[in-house]
């Protein structure tokens, strides 16, 4: 028989979300779901965008060289 998850969805006209025990979730993992939710919105994805065309308008990537080149001189 398959093992039941602790975990209990929620799916309606009204409300939609995860409930778990503590000990299921650790508050880094739910700090995380709230940030993929947070970000995953229409608003964040204009931001994102938006910034990410500026800064291909200013060519002001690093590369990844550099940046391991910055790492390297940090330690």
């Amino acid at each position: 028989m398959a093992k039941r998850s602790p975990l209990t969805i929620i799916d309606n006209s009204t409300l939609r979300g995860v409930l778990a025990p503590a000990r299921a979730v650790s508050k880094r993992v739910l700090e995380d779901m709230i940030d993929f939710l947070e970000l995953s919105g229409r608003k964040s994805a204009r931001e994102t965008t938006k910034l990410i065309k500026e800064a291909d308008k200013k060519k002001s990537w690093v590369s990844l060289k550099e940046i391991r080149t910055l790492a390297r001189k940090k330690r």
